[in-house]
């Protein structure tokens, strides 16, 4: 059996890489110039987000976790920054960073429900950070006190250490 890699497979998949890595390259430097010459520009929000959903099809197309992770992220912030500049411009700020939040977990949610769809290199980690990041942002934009945090937030920490383990020795 040979061990030899395919040098027209290699040269496809890098071209394929340059390629999107250009058109990601180009859409950020095309928007944010335009953002700074145009008064006005309706998608100068957006920026983030646009990125990140090019990494989205970058990751499918390839079928890796790089351009997956970074989409994924990028399209949560993305969200975010549009949620808290269009629908909920003028908000009780725990509303705001609550839904920013929110959307950066669903971001996170991406990478490792992604990861499983693609079939790469599993990403169970970004499921850490997508559940704190949900329900803290749940919990901020449903105006949840300092103090429920500082109770409930222990409690939590516990539980799941706990249920960690018992999961380990099963």
């Amino acid at each position: 059996m040979s061990t030899d890699v395919d040098p027209t497979a290699t040269t496809r998949a890098e071209h394929r890489d340059r390629t999107f890595l250009a058109v990601v390259l180009l859409t950020a430097g095309g928007m944010l110039l335009t953002d700074r010459l145009v008064d006005g520009w309706p998608l100068g929000d957006a920026v983030a987000l646009v990125i990140g959903l090019e990494l989205l099809v970058w990751a499918v197309t390839a079928r890796a976790a790089g351009p997956l992770i970074g989409g994924g992220i990028a399209t949560g912030v993305g969200a975010g920054i549009l949620l808290v500049d269009g629908p909920l411009q003028g908000h009780d700020a725990p509303e705001v960073g609550g839904a920013w939040l929110f959307a950066l977990g669903v971001g996170f949610a991406l990478v490792a429900g992604g990861a499983r769809l693609l079939r790469v290199e599993r990403q169970e980690w970004a499921w850490i950070p997508a559940g704190c990041l949900v329900g803290l942002g749940a919990a901020v934009g449903l105006g949840l006190s300092a103090a429920v945090f500082a109770w409930a937030g222990p409690v939590v920490l516990l539980g799941l250490g706990a249920w960690t383990l018992l999961r380990r020795h099963r």
